[in-house]
């Protein structure tokens, strides 16, 4: 029913199943898939919601308290990269 799929989170290894099974994330090592879930994790209660991933594609949300950002695939415009370059 719609109103479950609005309700249903996924574990870390239920959303690389499903987006692997999609083509999604090729060949990514697990590290991305953990940081591709923990960015989507907005509540950080371990579980994406759909709340969790609008949160995360459509609001510019703080830093948590005590939390570092995390920069770990890309450089922002115009930052040097990791290899001398700019982007």
């Amino acid at each position: 029913a719609p109103q479950d799929r609005l309700r249903y989170m996924f574990t870390q290894e239920e959303l690389s199943k499903v987006l692997g099974d999609l083509g999604y994330g090729i060949g990514a090592t697990t590290r991305w898939w953990h940081e591709l879930f923990s960015s989507l994790d907005v509540d950080g209660d371990g579980l994406v919601s759909l709340q969790d991933t609008y949160d995360a594609l459509v609001l510019q949300l703080p830093p948590l308290p005590d939390s570092e950002p995390l920069d770990v695939f890309f450089d922002a415009p115009g930052q040097k990269t990791g290899d001398g370059g700019s982007r």
